[in-house]
């Protein structure tokens, strides 16, 4: 059994325009110690996957409306709001998109980890403190004592979403949820926080979901990957695989506007045409055939089924066999 499996997820925010399928179908797992890469343009469906996972869509307008959360066996939608604060920020933590809105900016730092700690870990006083301080030792903030009780004002970009991070890991979570964790930081803080997260995984067996723009990041950090479009899941792959073997168009698209190393000066990056669909409007059959060179009559009016295109590598698309056949030729 996986840690988590998610089965046929359906998040939806009913507006004045209309019922925006932020989610619509998504499947997925994630195994123990598993790093597991979510991607996508924005608006894709993958902050709000995250939050449905931990509960924490705002109704109204958002409601879960379908599917299954398993984690550990039990189905975190079928359990009520006291069990599930017992588990947010305990079993299952988050390290939110912008360490500055998340960040409570009259608290010190040091409360603001020790608050976490006293709630799930039984410990108050000096033996939080204690955790706190050992906690921003793990993540490499200098003088950690000291810095306890220093606002989030006085520290960096970088250094808040240390703080972030030291927050999410205070209770040992079995799975670390990280929105953009390098948003709005240089290149060279950014391999900093990541380095941070790998070892915290290695360390302590946790699962990571990354929800990334960056391609970069998955293919160094990513065990698996789920390619999102649409409020769903259209290629789930191992990094590997999927850098080495894309199938569906929309991955080719990605991959193909990342730019190269081995590119020449003169050589131009390929952008995806035309825009992500108006969720609240979604087009009939596959819902990124407006924007595909490969679309067949078949995409205009069936969304495609799950095909496996090797071991553990899945893929939504009618033209996927023809997609790699004209991609290999191309090389």
């Amino acid at each position: 059994m996986s840690l988590l499996e998610i089965n046929g997820l359906k998040t939806y925010f009913y507006t004045q325009e209309g019922v925006v399928k932020a989610v619509d179908g998504a499947t997925y797992s994630v195994e123990e110690g598993e790093t597991l890469g979510l991607v996508g343009e924005s608006g894709c469906g993958k902050s709000v996957s995250a939050l449905s996972i931990l509960r924490l869509i705002p109704n109204p307008p958002g409601r879960i409306v379908e599917g299954e959360i398993m984690f550990q066996g039990r189905d975190l939608l079928k359990i009520d709001e006291e069990e599930m604060r017992k588990i947010r920020g305990n079993d299952i933590a988050m390290v939110f998109q912008e360490p500055m809105t998340s960040l409570n900016p009259v608290l010190t730092i040091g409360r603001q980890i020790t608050e976490s700690i006293e709630l799930h870990q039984d410990l108050s006083g000096s033996g939080a403190r204690s955790r706190a301080v050992d906690l921003l030792e793990l993540v490499g903030i200098p003088s950690a004592g000291e810095r306890l009780d220093d606002y989030p004002h006085q520290f960096s970009g970088g250094m808040r979403q240390r703080v972030m991070i030291a927050m999410a890991m205070s209770c040992n979570p079995k799975i670390l949820l990280a929105d953009e964790p390098t948003t709005a930081l240089d290149v060279t803080i950014q391999a900093q926080i990541l380095e941070v997260m790998a070892n915290l995984s290695k360390e302590f067996g946790t699962a990571v979901i990354v929800i990334t723009h960056n391609l970069g990041v998955v293919a160094r950090y990513a065990d698996n990957v789920n390619v999102m479009y649409a409020g769903k899941v259209i290629e789930r792959a191992s990094a590997a695989n999927l850098y080495e073997t894309p199938h569906h168009p929309y991955t080719v698209g990605l991959l193909n506007s990342v730019p190269r190393l081995d590119q020449g000066r003169d050589e131009k990056l390929i952008p995806i045409e035309g825009n992500p669909p108006d969720l609240a409007n979604l087009p009939r059959g596959c819902s990124f055939s407006p924007r595909c060179d490969f679309k067949v009559d078949r995409c205009l009016e069936e969304y495609p089924e799950v095909s496996s295109a090797g071991e553990g590598h899945t893929v939504a698309c009618w033209e996927w066999q023809n997609v790699r056949k004209r991609e290999s030729s191309a090389v």
